[in-house]
């Protein structure tokens, strides 16, 4: 008899609640039935020894072995032994170890305006030399953002190094703060550790993750962290890229919502990239997948930047690596706490009318309007339809024949629109109501 749930029944505890089976089910076929077996010659000492580690706080990635670690993890998880939560953090350390300190990649990157009024981006990336010793730190959440030798009245200038890290990582206020540590406190004790590691003063492993600082403000930016001379005492900056455990991201999302008033987004841990409706089917329910990296077990493919599934495209950004991925997922994840059920809904119902017309789903090398609409990627917050069309991602792709198709179907749709979502045409700019008009008048002529 197998001891591995590869299919638990409805009245299984793991296929509902501790996520086993999304996972499971995230592999492809040939896959799913290749880790099923190795999970098979899973021993109990293997499992005891990891889990220990684990809720200790003293794991660490190893990527010579992280294959036969995600194994033995995905047992403890079927098992219940293991976390959803601390598995994820697992991943997420790997990834950031594999990306920050074992293949470092240095992005400059650049924005220009052609002459046809379209926004040019060039990217250029070197790798980095690899460190032989790097200094990787834990902390608990409520870690400030100086070292214990450092006297704090020292800098009365430097404010922001009164601040949690965390609280300067997630851009949170006083009251999002608080929310926050009352969540931590809920998590198991390993999920209340962060990691820190060195990363450059100036430039950004990730072309995406810069993208995603300069629009957020202070969110998911390297921070600043303050050392003292060992003799003189002199203030020492640190540049330092903040890992936080799946927990951790969790609750930020959780403050995110409550600060915006909209109801829960959930994020869910899965191998790799979704297919779309696999995809659209999670967001729709407010559940944003998180890909993590499964290490393969082949010696050449393994971390392997030559591979897709290890370096992909992420939103038109080429090249970008797995803690990358990582936190363009959660960055996606808070773009959803912004907006009501309502509005969310009305988005994935106009997604799918746009996806009908080929200038909806045609990219030109970038994202296309409709993954615009799906993953809320408009580079500002918008309330109404009117806004929507007119958003900087989406107006620079919307064509004069998309814009009547997506009008078309606002006259067609127009009953169904109010009574499901509370839209009619005096929520469109003045323009598109005109545009409104004419086809209505042509559709009763």
């Amino acid at each position: 008899m197998s001891v591995v749930n590869a299919t638990p029944s409805s009245q299984n505890f793991f296929a509902s609640d501790s996520g086993y089976e999304n996972l499971i089910a995230s592999f492809g076929d040939l896959d799913k039935a290749s880790v099923i077996c190795e999970m098979e010659s899973v021993q109990k000492l293997e499992i005891k020894d990891l889990v220990d580690c684990v809720k200790n706080g003293d794991w660490f990635p190893e990527q010579s072995k992280m294959h036969r670690t995600t194994i033995i993890a995905l047992r403890a998880l079927n098992e219940g032994s293991l976390s959803l939560e601390q598995l994820a953090t697992m991943h997420i350390l790997d990834a950031a170890y594999s990306s920050l300190i074992c293949q470092r990649v240095m992005y400059a990157v650049e924005f220009d305006v052609d002459d046809s009024g379209e926004e040019v981006k060039y990217v250029n990336s070197m790798e980095a030399p690899i460190r032989r010793s790097v200094p990787v730190r834990k902390y608990t959440y409520k870690q400030m953002g100086y070292s214990e030798r450092v006297n704090s009245n020292k800098f009365p200038t430097y404010s922001k190094f009164l601040k949690p890290i965390l609280q300067r990582y997630f851009s949170l206020n006083e009251e999002g703060w608080k929310s926050f540590c009352e969540k931590m406190e809920k998590t198991p004790l390993s999920e209340r550790y962060f990691t820190v590691i060195p990363t450059f003063a100036h430039g950004c492993w990730s072309g995406i993750v810069a993208r995603i600082q300069s629009l957020g403000l202070c969110l998911f930016q390297e921070i600043d962290f303050l050392h003292s001379h060992c003799e003189t005492g002199e203030l020492l900056r640190q540049k330092i890229a903040v890992v936080p455990s799946f927990s951790m991201f969790q609750a930020f999302i959780d403050c995110a919502c409550e600060s915006n008033n909209s109801s829960k987004v959930t994020l869910i841990p899965t191998y790799g990239f979704l297919e779309e409706g696999k995809y659209v089917q999670y967001k729709r329910k407010r559940q944003i997948p998180v890909s993590l990296y499964f290490p393969r077990k082949e010696f050449g493919r393994a971390y392997n930047p030559s591979f897709s599934e290890f370096r992909f495209t992420l939103d038109g950004w080429d090249q970008e690596g797995i803690f990358a991925a990582v936190i363009h997922d959660i960055n996606h994840a808070f773009e959803e706490t912004k907006y009501s059920d309502t509005f969310s809904n009305f988005r994935y119902w106009l997604a799918e009318i746009v996806k009908g017309h080929p200038d909806g789903i045609f990219n030109r090398g970038k994202v296309s309007v409709y993954e615009n609409l799906v993953d809320a990627d408009f580079d500002y917050s918008v309330n109404n339809v009117g806004d929507l069309l007119y958003s900087s991602s989406v107006i620079r792709k919307m064509t004069p024949e998309l814009k009547g198709y997506i009008i078309r179907a606002l006259v067609d749709h127009a009953t169904f629109l109010k009574d499901s979502y509370g839209i009619s045409k005096d929520d469109l700019r003045e323009e598109d109501q005109i545009l409104f008009d004419k086809i209505l008048r042509e559709s009763t002529a």
